[in-house]
This record gives C-alpha cells, sequence and structure tokens, in this order.
C-alpha cells in the first residue's frame, strides 16, 4: 500500500507545483494556495494516469486525456476560453472569432500548455521516480472514485469562484460544444488506444535505422522547441503576425514533438534516461520562461522567491537524474 501511496502524493503535489508556480502564474508566496490547485491539477494528473494504467494503455490514451483536461479546466473551471476580460489580462482579443465567441489562437495554446506541461510532464517525472512501477496502477478502483470526486469538486469550487469574481458566464452553446469535445476526446482515449499487450511499452527493433538519439539531445530539443512555443505566444501578437499563423506555428512544433517522441519511444533503446530528458526539458522552459511571466504578473519583488524555487527544480532533477543512475547500475 505504501509503495503505491508514495508515488501519488508525488504527483499530487508535483503537478502544481509545476503548472502553476513554476510556470509564474501563481509566486511563491502564495504557497498556501497549494492545496487547493493540487485539488486541480494533482488530482487531475493522479486521474489520468491512473484510468490510462488500471486499463492497460499508454501515452496516447494518458495525452488524449490531457486534452480533455485542458477543455474541462478552460472551458468549466475558469471559462478563460469565452470569457473576454479573463482575471483582467483580454487573452482573447488576439485572434477573437465573433461567431465562435473565443479565439482559437488562444484555445491552441493553452490545450498545448495543458497536455504537455500541466499533465504529461509531471506524469512522466513520477513514472521515472518510481519506475518500478512505472507501469502498474497505484490506486483501487475505490481510490479513483475519491480522486475522481476531488478533482469533480475542485471544477466546481473553480467555476463558482470566477463566475461570482468576474461576474460572467459562458453560453449554453459554448458549455455544451465543450462538453461534447471533452466526452469526444475521452471515448477516443479507450477506443482508438486499445490496451497494450502484456501491458509493457511497445518497441520495435531500430531495423538499421539510427538508434533513439541520445538523452541530453533529447532534452535539449524540449528546451529549444519549448522555448520556441513560448515565445511566439509572446512576440507574435506584438509583431502584427495573423493570429492563425501563430496557430498554425505552434500547432507544427506541437504536433512536430509529438512525431519525434512517438518514433524514438519505439526504438529498442528507448530507457528510462530518455523519458527523464524529456520531462527535464519541458521543466527547464519553465524554470527561465517562468522568470519573464512572474515579474511581469508580480513585479520583481517576487524574484528572490522566484530563484529560490529554480534552484529547488534544478536540486530535484539532479536527484532523480541519480536515483536513475543508481537504478540502472
Amino acid at each position: 500500500m505504501l509503495k503505491h501511496l508514495a508515488p501519488v502524493l508525488c504527483l499530487f503535489i508535483i503537478t502544481p507545483l509545476i503548472a502553476e508556480y513554476l510556470l509564474g502564474n501563481v509566486p511563491t508566496t502564495w504557497i498556501v494556495l497549494l492545496p487547493v490547485l493540487s485539488l486541480l491539477y494533482g488530482s487531475g494528473a493522479v486521474l489520468i494516469r491512473e484510468l490510462a494504467r488500471k486499463t492497460g494503455r499508454g501515452w496516447p490514451t494518458i495525452a488524449t486525456l490531457a486534452f480533455a483536461y485542458a477543455v474541462v479546466e478552460e472551458a468549466f473551471a475558469t471559462q478563460s476560453w469565452f470569457n473576454p476580460n479573463f482575471e483582467g489580462q483580454r487573452l482573447l482579443d488576439y485572434g477573437y472569432v465573433e461567431a465562435l465567441g473565443t479565439s482559437p489562437s488562444w484555445i491552441v495554446f493553452v490545450v498545448i500548455l495543458h497536455v504537455a506541461w500541466s499533465i504529461c510532464t509531471p506524469i512522466a517525472l513520477t513514472e521515472v521516480i518510481f519506475t518500478k512501477t512505472r507501469l502498474e496502477p497505484w490506486l483501487s478502483a475505490k481510490g479513483i472514485c475519491v480522486v475522481a470526486g476531488l478533482f469533480a469538486s475542485s471544477i466546481a469550487i473553480l467555476m463558482t469562484h470566477f463566475i461570482i469574481k468576474d461576474q460572467f458566464v459562458a453560453s449554453p452553446m459554448q458549455f455544451a460544444a465543450s462538453a461534447s469535445v471533452a466526452v469526444a476526446l475521452i471515448v477516443v482515449a479507450f477506443v482508438l488506444f486499445p490496451p497494450k499487450r502484456e501491458n509493457s511499452d511497445a518497441k520495435i527493433s531500430s531495423g538499421g535505422l539510427a538508434d533513439t538519439p541520445p538523452p541530453w539531445s533529447m532534452g535539449a530539443l524540449v528546451l529549444a522547441v519549448g522555448s520556441a512555443f513560448y515565445m511566439i505566444q509572446e512576440f507574435a501578437p506584438k509583431a502584427g503576425i495573423p493570429a492563425w499563423i501563430t496557430a498554425c506555428l505552434s500547432l507544427s512544433l506541437a504536433l512536430g514533438m509529438l512525431y519525434f517522441v512517438t518514433w524514438s519511444s519505439r526504438r529498442s533503446d528507448w530507457s528510462d534516461r530518455h523519458r527523464f530528458a524529456l520531462a527535464s526539458g519541458a521543466v527547464l522552459v519553465y524554470c527561465w520562461w517562468g522568470f519573464v511571466i512572474e515579474v511581469d504578473l508580480y513585479g520583481t519583488n517576487a524574484l528572490p522567491g522566484r530563484v529560490l524555487l529554480v534552484c529547488a527544480s534544478f536540486m530535484f532533477l539532479v536527484l532523480t537524474r541519480l536515483r536513475i543512475r543508481a537504478l540502472n547500475t
């Protein structure tokens, strides 16, 4: 029981730390909000991971469920997809389409953000740390129901909070369309991607092709692509680049990385070192880009806490790498 409780708690805690604090949306001085944010991000990541592993499925299911998570959070919990002045930031002004009542560019951006960083990165890191049970479910059916209840409660609480705060409620049509998309994604996650045979990662031999790239190069690639993704979102609107071009560039980067990771993960020499490298590259993107976001939102007074958090993140990555090395010797 304890060996399975530890990874669940680890995932429950590091998910909001990465998704909100390391990104810079929430300063470290607001650490008291961690339990609240864990209800949303932590329970969401645990639920997605457990549903996939409990049914013998792998990363395609996890990524698709992460997509559904993005829909639920942004269309229902925060309504950022439809609120034209969410948190006073005018997130929908760039690329707003009147007929849809939203900005497709913002939707593309936030979906990629949640799939890659909010859900998949914390799950990958936790499974690397607890690699001996990486493919096993960590919770019983009862435990999964409890986590699902926590996640549903967090959505209801946040939705109520933002409705009261912003005095905004999306239209019934927007809610219905979002719910339909979320349900469709959940169905796809379990129908299109059947359970893996023997519950193991599928592998193919290199067949004369190049072996998997070195882990360090994969981490560097994720760092470069992830940084480009965020810089496009930051500077494209200021440069007057049309929103549809920004969305296409973002999708191209995401799909290119998806193809590369899928190809690499099916090489016979794929290992925890590669999984860790990919996750580390994603974390490092937030380590530096979070400075930009946090200073913009909270000023230079947030820098001491920011530096402390980044140092803690580096230490976490170093210790995890040492653990991987110890397990492989």
